[in-house]
């Protein structure tokens, strides 16, 4: 059997523990936002139009989880 001993918290801040699936989501999340406005922009959609659903699709997920 193959064990890999990673710790899951990536670095600390004060009593603030940041893990590596945090900031994992978090690249998700801005690379997903980075393809979205390209292509908004390829096509001619409105850019405020897609922040402001991408704004409340995160408040939603983040209640909703």
């Amino acid at each position: 059997m193959i064990l890999i001993d990673i710790d899951p918290v990536a670095f600390t801040l004060g009593n603030l523990e940041v893990r590596w699936y945090g900031i994992m989501v978090a690249l998700a999340v801005l690379t997903i936002l980075a393809v979205t406005l390209w292509e908004a922009r390829r096509t001619g959609i409105s850019e405020d139009l897609l922040l402001n659903i991408f704004l409340w699709g995160i408040i939603g997920g983040l209640v909703m989880s």
